[in-house]
């Protein structure tokens, strides 16, 4: 028998004989699946926690019916005696039967771990599943990726075409999704002048009637509005909705999207006409049809609406401004040699349906975690004290005012609570700083080479232990636009991340005469 298998039927034999109506006191839970999470690292073993879960369960319960202390039936064959057990449950009985509960627990204690929080389930049971779709998300990317939601439902994903940005969000909101209904992938449009084809507009001819965009955006709109008022605005109640514009800035994004950046910092309704009810459907006499609801006049962007843009950048596309960047967590995707190599070696077709437990209903495998998504992007207790960040955040705030940059209050914090979500999902305060800095400062970086040539080696100084912009100059000299370089100076360097977006940044400003943070 594989050993891990074994010891899972060890974990198991010790949770049925100790365990009473309750776990055995020594975890000091009350809870059976947080017990069955402190065994998740160690004998998952590539399932997701809920397989894990039903896995362990089953375990325990296969020995319930051989110990009278237990207040669990247990499994009984038709006379009513106890199920005979596989021949490796046997074989674990009969080896534990005569220890004591301190030699069981010693056997068992091993494979005990921290309890993985919620967010980090959700992210490996998503990597688990998007990968047998023949997609690789890596899990720090999923991290700054879901926390980055949660923290505020808008995130751009920019970087090369055809590296997964728009799979990974349309993965996500399949797995996710309960429906269909659930989540929409809108193309944008190079002509996106303004903001029908996502809200519609009112008929002039027809005083009644309101046409809908053919994007179903607003139908998206309405449905999370419905959501969200039926459960009282408890956020940690609703389904999550989600919205993917694909290749967001193919128009300019501040004509099309302007009503969804104020409503986010505002809070006010978006208008969607004045007057009389208006109806998306008339009959041929343009009366409205009997039965059907009117498309309300004004609606509030609920906050159970989750807006994932793509970006590609070329000589067809528009930069973003600063009103888009400072609304949004911007994550770079970035393709390794050592990623390209394990692509080609093993390269399959993709099968999006194997995100789904139901393919005719599109009821998402990852709906069981839906509830803990939903109570993370609630919550509004994860924080650690503001002034761990204040040097980091000022010591950037100083360097970036000299290329006419620097963050508002905004910005401030929402890197603030970008950190604090991030150290509560285990990320340590240093990585947790770097992605806050990645995400919400150098997105608004671009220029001459003149102007960025005065910041960068600054900004790259605030990322090295040295603090030097003597040190980070350096090693711009050195850098040619590989990971060797940065792999030689890496103990040198505090934040990784944000490091090598500055030497590539610092590169593009010199060989080409302008750099932006946006890479094609």
């Amino acid at each position: 028998m594989p050993e891990r298998s074994k010891n899972l039927i060890e974990v198991g034999y010790y949770l049925s004989r100790f365990g009473l109506s309750n776990p055995p006191s020594r975890f000091g839970i009350a809870s059976w699946k947080e017990v069955y999470r402190k065994f998740y690292n160690s004998l998952g073993q590539g399932r997701t926690m809920l397989e894990f879960e039903h896995s362990l369960k089953n375990t325990r319960d296969g020995f319930d019916s051989y110990f009278s202390s237990t207040k669990r039936e247990g499994w009984k064959d038709k006379d009513g005696n106890p199920a005979k057990l596989p021949s490796d449950a046997q074989e674990v009985f009969i080896q534990l039967e005569h220890l004591s509960e301190e030699d069981v627990f010693e056997r068992i204690k091993i494979h005990i771990s921290k309890i993985v929080s919620a967010n980090q389930i959700l992210i490996k049971d998503f990597q688990i599943n998007s990968s047998k779709t023949n997609l690789s998300f890596n899990f720090e990317l999923l991290n700054r990726f879901t926390s980055s939601l949660l923290t505020k439902p808008f995130v751009i994903l920019t970087g090369l075409s055809g590296s997964g940005k728009t799979k990974l969000a349309q993965a996500f909101a399949m797995w996710m999704s309960g429906s269909k209904e659930q989540y929409s992938l809108v193309p944008v449009g190079a002509d996106w002048t303004n903001r029908e084809p996502l809200l519609g507009y009112p008929n002039s001819l027809k005083p009644q009637h309101y046409v809908k965009p053919d994007s179903g955006v607003l139908d998206i709109l309405l449905s999370a509005h419905k959501n969200f008022t039926e459960n009282n605005g408890d956020l940690s109640l609703c389904k999550p909705y989600f919205l993917i514009l694909d290749e967001m800035n193919l128009s300019h994004v501040e004509r099309y999207f302007a009503d969804f950046l104020s409503a986010m910092e505002s809070g006010d309704e978006i208008k969607l006409y004045a007057g009389t009810d208006r109806y998306d459907n008339l009959d041929e006499q343009g009366a409205p049809i009997s039965g059907d609801k009117p498309i309300p006049n004004a609606i509030i962007l609920p906050k159970n609406l989750f807006i994932i843009g793509t970006v590609n950048i070329d000589e067809t596309t528009y930069m973003f401004s600063p009103k888009v960047l400072d609304r949004a967590n911007t994550i770079e995707f970035r393709i390794s040699k050592d990623v390209m190599a394990k692509f080609l070696e093993k390269h399959e077709p993709l099968n999006m349906e194997n995100l789904l437990e139901d393919i005719p209903n599109n009821i998402g495998k990852g709906v069981s975690q839906t509830a803990a998504f939903m109570e993370l992007a609630a919550r509004k207790d994860i924080k650690i004290e503001r002034q761990i960040h204040q040097e980091t955040f000022v010591s950037f705030f100083t360097h970036l005012q000299l290329a006419g940059t620097e963050f508002g209050y905004r910005t401030a914090n929402e890197m603030t609570e970008l950190v604090s979500f991030l150290n509560h999902f285990s990320v340590d305060l240093e990585k947790a700083y770097d992605i806050a800095i990645m995400q919400k400062l150098l997105p608004k970086l671009n220029g001459s080479r003149s102007k960025l040539s005065k910041v960068l080696p600054n900004l790259g100084g605030l990322c090295l232990t040295s603090g030097k912009k003597e040190d980070a100059e350096k090693i711009f000299q050195e850098f040619k636009g590989d990971s060797e370089v940065l792999k030689k100076h890496s103990s040198e360097v505090k934040f990784k991340l944000s490091f090598e977006k500055i030497c590539r940044m610092y590169k593009n400003a010199h060989d080409n005469g302008f750099a932006s943070y946006a890479e094609a």
